[in-house]
């Protein structure tokens, strides 16, 4: 068994270098026949890009917190993790197979949440704007709403067709009803690119 321990792990649903050596970890344990586990799992971000990594074992307090006897996964742990695995089962050319989720606030008082970047939800939960934490003046009113099912490629092309200072934002994942989902940021929308023309056909 491998294992990756919290370094690694800590900070890999916004760091695309980890990302990217998690990945490579996983491709290199799968050709060894072994299992690879994630540990130090804290964040709902971290659980939802591991498991969409394809990572088959965790640890972490996001999990559940150390017991006598090992029980069952919290509801809501449970149903997360089944919705990571659904995204990562999608057609990788589509945008539902590298969102992710950052918190939803419908207030941007700064004291009520503590994420580095959040949404800005209405009343319907649907997307208003993309605040950072560090850099309000950065923050993102209107941001570009892209569907689950759009193809990475046509929405590459219409993100980088923005104006200079909105190119690299991030773009707002919505439903049909135009509700939040999650967002995908520029380096994610890059790799896939990266990714799609690497695959033999």
């Amino acid at each position: 068994m491998v294992k990756l321990d919290r370094e690694f792990i800590r900070g890999v649903d916004v760091d695309e270098a980890r990302t990217t050596f998690v990945r490579f970890v996983g491709d290199l344990v799968g050709k060894l026949d072994t299992w690879l586990i994630a540990e130090g799992i804290e964040t709902d971000g971290e659980l939802d890009v591991v498991v969409g990594l394809g990572v088959p074992l965790g640890q972490g307090y996001r999990l559940g917190r150390p017991v006598l006897r090992p029980g069952g996964l919290p509801l809501d742990v449970s149903r997360r993790i089944d919705d990571a695995r659904r995204a990562f089962s999608r057609p990788a050319n589509h945008v539902a197979a590298h969102l992710e989720h950052i918190p939803a606030v419908r207030s941007i008082d700064r004291h009520e949440w503590s994420a580095p970047r959040v949404v800005l939800v209405d009343d319907f939960g649907c997307p208003l704007q993309v605040v950072d934490r560090a850099d309000p003046g950065r923050s993102e009113a209107s941001p570009m709403r892209v569907k689950p099912t759009d193809d990475v490629s046509t929405v590459a092309v219409r993100a980088l067709s923005r104006g200079e200072h909105e190119r690299w934002r991030p773009l707002v994942v919505t439903d049909d009803a135009g509700r939040y989902q999650g967002i995908i940021r520029m380096e994610r929308l890059v790799r896939a690119l990266s990714d799609e023309r690497s695959t033999p056909t």
